[in-house]
């Protein structure tokens, strides 16, 4: 589950062309304390990661700022993808 704030949420919506999958699952969200809970699979967390990337160049330091925020809490999430389990050990 991807965490963002309303601000990155509003970035993401407005000034980021994103697909219709991705569009969706934002609707879908749930927002807890101004922060917004997104559901995605991690072919859509690679997508968004993409994206943002791709819309690094924009010259605003505002919106510099969001995007290199909202690209840290999405690798933030896709580490968690990989992250080896641990297994408990029973006697």
């Amino acid at each position: 589950m991807l965490s963002l704030t309303v601000p990155q949420v509003e970035f993401l919506a407005g000034k980021i062309p994103i697909s219709d999958g991705l569009r969706s699952a934002i609707y879908k969200s749930r927002v807890w304390d101004d922060i917004v809970k997104i559901r995605c699979s991690l072919e859509e967390l690679a997508e968004l990661s993409g994206t943002v990337e791709r819309a690094g160049s924009i010259d605003s330091t505002t919106d510099s700022e969001l995007s290199r925020n909202l690209q840290a809490a999405i690798a933030e999430v896709e580490q968690r993808y990989f992250m080896p389990i641990k297994l408990a050990r029973t006697p």
